[in-house]
């Protein structure tokens, strides 16, 4: 519809589908014009756009996809009764009538049961409906930064304001609320202090992100859980960690779980820890991103060790101490305390919460129409480093 209309597609993905749903209601209105059909008389586009956003923001909150028609004709009356322009005309159930049989916005998948027709639609709606209110768009950032659920409404919302600056903000903001331990400032301070001024040609935040990732990537790959029997390894944080850094363009780290085989014996899962270290060891040397780490001299420890890994008759005190050898090489290599890594369950949520919020920091600034350079730059500059009051 809207190339067919212009010829041309917008580069921001918001403005296609405002353009997309402007087209829809347009055309409708234009036949109902024509058609003379009273509804038209009151229902203008503008106003059937403020109630739609309204139905889809609520029923979204609410973590709704599927609503009773009875839920959607009482908004759609109190909506009404709330308009001072509203035709007296009007009822709910015309209303509704006109928009799911002649739009196909809203569509009856069972009876009485409703949905928007897609659920771009609905996410779209939402996000026009929080975009000109900043008591919404405070609360969403509030609710929902780290809610993957809201993540399309966020790229959104990015997209419809004219500056996305004060969005970006108050997600930064928010973001920093999740380094809520002394453990966690220390961990960004280390990353900070260990890239600062290093040769690597990436961005400063980049090179903290990596850092990062590596640290949490000593005390995740080691698979103390699966030497106990579980078969549960949380490589989440490392996921989250190494999105960001690919965001920041620095691609370091390949996927953790490559490396798992829940299956095997642990004498082979230290294995692959070992080869895993040496394949992080060889990656990390290249790129120059940490200011004295010598990354030869760490290759030729782990190296040394390919003939001492423990078979899986060993005892597990004998596996534990292994691993506490591949700790011990790394720690005194990065020049970190080997327990600023080995965070709590809570800490390691509060730290995934934290990249994940940061990662969305960086896909709303791409998703934005206009974003000023100070603000971005000041935005990057205190990305993964400890907030100024603590």
């Amino acid at each position: 519809m809207v190339y067919d209309s212009s010829q041309n597609f917008p580069n921001n993905r918001s403005t296609l589908y405002s353009k997309a749903l402007d087209i829809l209601l347009e055309k409708w209105a234009a036949e109902k014009r024509i058609q003379r059909d009273d509804i038209y008389q009151g229902l203008h586009t503008d106003l059937e756009k403020a109630l739609l956003a309204e139905i889809a923001y609520k029923e979204f909150e609410a973590d709704r996809l599927f609503f009773k028609r009875e839920k959607i004709t009482q908004q759609i009356t109190t909506f009404l009764e709330k308009i001072l322009e509203a035709p007296p005309h009007l009822n709910s159930k015309a209303v509704l009538n006109a928009i799911e049989v002649q739009q196909g916005i809203l569509v009856e998948r069972a009876e009485d049961i409703y949905s928007f027709s897609h659920l771009t639609l609905q996410e779209f709606l939402t996000a026009q409906y929080i975009a000109d209110d900043p008591d919404e768009i405070e609360k969403l950032v509030f609710n929902h930064l780290t809610d993957t659920h809201w993540r399309e409404v966020f790229l959104l919302v990015a997209g419809l304001k004219r500056s996305a600056d004060r969005l970006l903000l108050q997600m930064e903001k928010q973001a920093q609320s999740y380094l809520n331990t002394p453990k966690l400032w220390r961990l960004i301070q280390w990353a900070d202090n260990a890239t600062a001024e290093s040769k690597g040609a990436y961005k400063p935040a980049a090179k903290r992100a990596a850092a990062v990732y590596l640290a949490r990537a000593r005390d995740l790959a080691l698979f103390r859980d699966l030497a106990l029997g579980s078969a549960r390894v949380s490589d989440i944080a490392l996921n989250i960690a190494s999105d960001l850094a690919r965001a920041l363009d620095l691609a370091l780290a390949r996927d953790l779980a490559l490396y798992i085989d829940r299956d095997r014996a642990f004498a082979l899962a230290l294995v692959h820890a070992r080869d895993l270290d040496l394949d992080l060891a060889h990656q990390f040397n290249q790129v120059n991103i940490f200011k004295t780490v010598n990354f030869n001299a760490l290759i030729g420890r782990l190296e040394a060790l390919k003939t001492q890994i423990p078979d899986q008759n060993e005892s597990k005190e004998v596996h534990h101490a292994f691993v506490d050898r591949l700790d011990n090489i790394w720690s005194d290599a990065l020049r970190i305390n080997p327990d600023l890594a080995k965070l709590s369950q809570k800490e390691a949520n509060a730290l995934q919460r934290y990249l994940e919020a940061n990662r969305l920091i960086i896909q709303c600034k791409t998703a934005a129409v206009l974003v000023s350079r100070q603000v971005w730059e000041g935005i990057e500059e205190r990305m993964l480093t400890v907030p100024q009051n603590n």
